[in-house]
């Protein structure tokens, strides 16, 4: 059961119901890989096609006042003091539950859009562009985890004025891809009591317990075509310790990409991580 010093984000996961998590779970979404276009950050350029064939174009940069809108998985660039746009895709408006997405090496950040579908029907997803600039306008992440927490904390206050305070920014779900995961474990390890529940995609090494042993939750995936020994290996080193964790198999996907069933795949794990935190 939830003791009364359970942070917020933990309390609200009682409202959340498991059918409305996989409601959508047989709808087809395509192949999207993670590597359609830039963010406007950079000057505008031809976008590129993604594996389905359809081109894929970058919304205009918005003021956060549009976000106050509430359309659950519009994609929307929000005005960060300070920083860099950061994109949203908005969950439901009576959520105040945070997602905070860290994309990989030079990675795309609309990756979020892949799984907005599953997403859209928990909570609000907040997708960082990394610190240091790539070629083609995409991003990485530098060596400095606590200027990585400084920005995770400016985005979500940002988002949060423009949800009208709806939004916990105190205990987010923290969602790392590739690079992106391995920032995300040393957040982790940084900030032990702000981030509870770990979504970690590709991550580049075996997770470590020591990084992770405050977590409530863990989730590591892979996809399917690309190498998984070491993400099953710090698995069952978590499980092996007491940790709540679990491997999920993106089918059809290499590196890079969510595959054929993306939504279906992480609107299963974020059912998962959250049933189980309800349950802690």
């Amino acid at each position: 059961m939830l003791g009364p010093d359970r942070p917020p984000t933990l309390r609200l996961l009682r409202r959340l119901s498991l059918a409305a998590l996989i409601a959508f779970a047989h709808a087809p979404d395509p192949a999207l890989a993670i590597d359609p276009t830039p963010p406007p950050t950079e000057p505008a350029k031809a976008p590129a096609p993604t594996p389905s064939g359809k081109e894929k174009t970058d919304p205009p940069p918005a003021s956060a006042a549009v976000v106050t809108a509430f359309v659950p998985g519009i994609p929307t660039w929000v005005d960060v003091p300070g920083d860099k746009q950061a994109l949203v895709v908005q969950g439901p408006a009576d959520s105040e539950l945070a997602i905070v997405y860290l994309h990989g090496l030079c990675g795309n950040v609309r990756a979020v859009e892949n799984f907005s579908a599953a997403t859209r029907r928990v909570g609000t997803v907040i997708a960082l562009l990394g610190d240091r600039k790539c070629p083609g306008g995409r991003f990485k992440w530098g060596k400095n985890i606590d200027a990585i927490g400084q920005r995770i904390d400016q985005a979500l206050r940002a988002v949060k004025r423009a949800r009208g305070g709806m939004l916990d920014v105190e205990h987010p779900v923290l969602f790392g891809y590739s690079q992106g995961a391995a920032k995300a474990e040393a957040l982790v390890s940084h900030y032990p009591e702000k981030y509870r529940l770990v979504v970690l995609g590709g991550p580049p090494r075996q997770p470590k317990l020591p990084h992770l042993g405050n977590t409530t939750a863990v989730v590591v995936f892979g996809g399917e075509r690309e190498t998984t020994g070491h993400m099953r290996a710090g698995t069952e080193v978590l499980a092996a310790a007491g940790k709540p964790v679990r491997f999920f198999l993106l089918p059809a996907a290499k590196h890079g990409e969510f595959g054929p069933e993306g939504n279906r795949l992480v609107g299963e794990m974020l059912s998962w991580l959250l049933d189980t935190a309800q349950g802690t």
